[in-house]
């Protein structure tokens, strides 16, 4: 049996009313979606119009139709809410209350016998909420390291942009003791107990600690090219300085002296007297 498509001169289709042949496009859409059995029968046979009246239709349908209505469709869907990228603000700020209710915890009973109990009973909420957060106890510990990391470049931002040898010097010194004493639960609990990590948060660590080494590093260089303390190792340098400021959390009372005297102290054992601002 022959089909209407056996009549059809080569490369053209009988789309109109009249019956006059058009140009069919090279590579013509099909309709998206399988074809319901039956369907390309319908569309071959006559298509009726009204009572009693039919129209021949010799050609396939014009593809644009589903197209057109899928368009309207799509202009007449309202968006969506953007999808959020990564944690949320809320989200972020009750993680910070959680790492500094846990430092607090560690501070007080040790890493060892705090628990995550504990943590949750001084946020106040559930051990079950808690893990919406953390995982495990031992993430809480590595999330406390890099926050401590973390505020630790936020206090030192631009100290590197200091030209004067003296001042930089003296500046590093003063934001570190400044830092130990605001955060001291944290940084008891980071001083007081170096785990050793998985190998990706262990090289996450060290290259933390190198950085922060590296800003005291400089600043005790150039502070010794410039004579301004005696020649020593760099770094032999930075590790005595951060080792003076840091055990700061061990005896801070800020009823006996404040951060901001500690620190005077400390410049004027490193650097002597300096000269008064203005």
């Amino acid at each position: 049996m022959t089909s209407w498509l056996d009549n059809l001169p080569s490369g053209r289709s009988n789309w109109s009313r009249g019956g006059a042949a058009r140009e069919a496009p090279a590579d013509p859409v099909r309709p998206v979606g399988r074809e319901r059995k039956g369907e390309s029968q319908r569309r071959a046979g006559p298509e009726r119009t009204g009572p009693g009246r039919t129209r021949s239709r010799s050609g396939p349908p014009r593809p644009t139709s589903r197209l057109k209505v899928a368009e309207a469709k799509a202009v007449r869907r309202r968006p969506g809410r953007p999808r959020q990228e990564g944690p949320s603000p809320v989200y972020l700020e009750r993680r910070e209350e959680i790492l500094a209710r846990a430092s607090e915890v560690f501070d007080v009973k040790g890493y060892d016998a705090g628990t995550l109990e504990d943590v949750a009973q001084a946020m106040g909420m559930r051990k079950a909420g808690l893990y919406h957060y953390v995982s495990s106890k031992s993430e809480l510990l590595f999330l406390l390291f890099d926050r401590a990391w973390e505020l630790g470049f936020q206090r030192m931002a631009g100290v590197e942009e200091i030209a004067d040898p003296a001042e930089r010097l003296a500046e590093v010194i003063r934001r570190h003791v400044s830092l130990i004493a605001e955060r001291k639960s944290l940084f008891t609990v980071f001083l007081g107990r170096r785990p050793l990590f998985d190998e990706d948060g262990e090289r996450a660590f060290l290259e933390k600690e190198r950085r922060y080494v590296g800003i005291f590093a400089r600043a005790v260089r150039d502070a010794a090219a410039a004579g301004l303390i005696p020649p020593v190792d760099p770094r032999l340098g930075a590790m005595a300085l951060l080792g003076m400021t840091s055990w700061v959390y061990k005896w801070y009372d800020p009823a006996t002296a404040t951060a901001e005297r500690i620190g005077d102290e400390f410049v004027r054992l490193v650097l002597g007297p300096r000269p008064a601002a203005g």
